[in-house]
């Protein structure tokens, strides 16, 4: 079974305040498209996973500003089941999901064999297959930007940009094949 692992902003959603980056937990609107495309991924049984930087934390946002922008993310597209975040510059990473008893995450996740959890280093990938049991082939990453495609490529995982998944014929190709087909 085919893991999909998505980008956060630019991919899945955009600030509704028309700024680069989310104002407050609430101000995300899904991209055009997503919800029927994630519905339909989570339809054929694949799990859905964030893999995002958040490099804005300790700058101009907190980690429970970012944590709380995820759990509205539950709320937008309700199939994703966990997300994996690197605040500033990627020493470890931070993981939330939907429980039994709403919404709990995790400090943090430091694997000692991962330098870094920032893309395109490809330690929320390593993160994320290794909790998962899951080989890179039995990943698809899906992002906006060269950093998220350089992620795929350093993981070995297959990538496609958020705009090849919005196709109808070729998400349904891809979920019939069960098999990535990496984008170089």
């Amino acid at each position: 079974m085919l893991i999909f692992v998505f980008d956060k902003d630019g991919t899945l959603v955009r600030p509704n305040s028309g700024e680069i980056f989310p104002q407050h937990p609430t101000d995300q609107e899904p991209l055009p498209g997503m919800r029927e495309a994630i519905a339909e991924i989570s339809g054929a049984g694949c799990p859905i996973v964030i893999a995002s930087n958040q490099g804005g934390i300790g700058r101009y946002k907190s980690r429970e500003f970012a944590i709380s922008e995820f759990f509205y993310l539950f709320e937008l597209f309700p199939q994703i089941s966990k997300f994996y975040f690197a605040p500033g510059e990627g020493k470890y990473a931070i993981s939330g999901e939907l429980g039994v008893y709403g919404c709990e995450y995790s400090e943090s996740i430091n694997f000692p064999w991962i330098a870094s959890y920032r893309k395109p280093a490809p330690g929320l990938l390593s993160a994320i297959a290794f909790e998962r049991h899951a080989h890179p082939a039995e990943i698809i990453f899906c992002g906006d930007r060269e950093t998220d495609w350089a992620c795929a490529q350093n993981f070995g995982c297959g990538f496609y940009w958020q705009h090849q998944l919005l196709d109808p014929y070729l998400r349904r190709s891809l979920l019939n094949s069960g098999s990535p087909i990496p984008n170089k």
